[in-house]
């Protein structure tokens, strides 16, 4: 039986993704998961001192509304139905943004809920919310799609203004990937990534993962698992993590470093010789994918 999503992990695979990217393709195939997705990143929104908004094309929604009235405090959350009406949304939109413009605002734009609207409209939103995610630091948006009355032609130009989509289904697969790269035909195929083959990609390549996590800050043992759970949905046990720790260490690339919040915990950092050798390992591990990819890509022809 295939395994039920996770909608808070999805929540926070979206969250981890926000330094880098400030606005977000989420397609999903169920009502369920996409609007328990939106919770954690609105949450998220909040507790960082900023503002939360859900914006919908379509009509209110008592169970979202519902959902919603969970996040506190309340003051700093609003959900807004546009009834189909594109100039009300997007002058909701434009005074959202011209509001404290150094505050946190997520926002997420739902165009499945009842009134879709027609393809233009669509476009001329995603092109206004391009506009403001170049403009504004401070804005982070996920703009929402469910898959099934999605057309190719629309998929297709949507793709064209976000750097990051992310796909999930009822059957419990979720993938990241580029989205402008996806473009390479008038009608692009969205690839979802099953779990089955994803736990076995990162464990198959935990080393180069740990690798590129310590690279970034020191981590114990401990938040390595819970930050490849978080990201991945995988739990690993203890006896996968700290033997390969312990390999790195005998290998001179990490070294143990004081953990600033538990004295009982070790945190693990790289050392002068590992920050040289790391980056080269990583970019040797995408060069390898990359090669890969392009033969399989190609059937094996030169």
């Amino acid at each position: 039986m295939p395994e039920k999503p996770n909608s808070q992990a999805i929540g926070n695979i979206v969250i981890s993704k926000l330094d880098k990217c400030k606005h977000i393709l989420f397609l999903y195939t169920s009502d369920e998961i996409g609007s328990d997705v939106f919770i954690p990143f609105l949450q998220y929104g909040v507790d960082n001192g900023g503002s939360s908004v859900y914006l919908s094309t379509g009509f209110t929604d008592s169970e979202i509304e519902e959902k919603f009235n969970a996040i506190q405090p309340r003051s700093r959350c609003a959900a807004f139905f546009a009834y189909g009406d594109i100039n009300n949304l997007k002058e909701k939109i434009s005074d959202l943004c011209s509001r404290s413009p150094e505050e946190n605002l997520h926002m997420v734009i739902d165009y499945s809920v009842t009134s879709p609207l027609e393809h233009s409209d669509v476009i001329e939103i995603e092109r206004m919310l391009s506009k403001i995610k170049n403009k504004r630091e401070s804005v982070s948006m996920i703009s929402a799609f469910n898959t099934t009355p999605l057309t190719n032609k629309t998929l297709s130009e949507l793709l064209r203004f976000h750097e990051q989509v992310l796909v999930s289904s009822e059957n419990g697969v979720t993938t990241l990937m580029g989205g402008r790269n996806l473009i390479t035909t008038d009608e692009p195929t969205v690839n979802i990534l099953p779990k089955k083959m994803l736990d076995k990609l990162v464990k198959d390549n935990l080393r180069v993962s740990i690798l590129s996590l310590l690279s970034k800050r020191e981590l114990s043992g401990y938040d390595m698992i819970g930050e490849l759970d978080r990201r991945f949905r995988i739990r690993l046990s203890p006896g996968t993590i700290y033997p390969l720790l312990y390999s790195l260490q005998e290998a001179g690339l990490i070294e143990v470093k004081t953990n600033p919040g538990n004295a009982k915990r070790k945190n693990y950092g790289p050392t002068e010789k590992g920050k040289r050798l790391i980056e080269n390992e990583i970019l040797d591990f995408l060069t390898a994918k990359k090669y890969l990819s392009d033969f399989i890509m190609k059937g094996g022809i030169h």
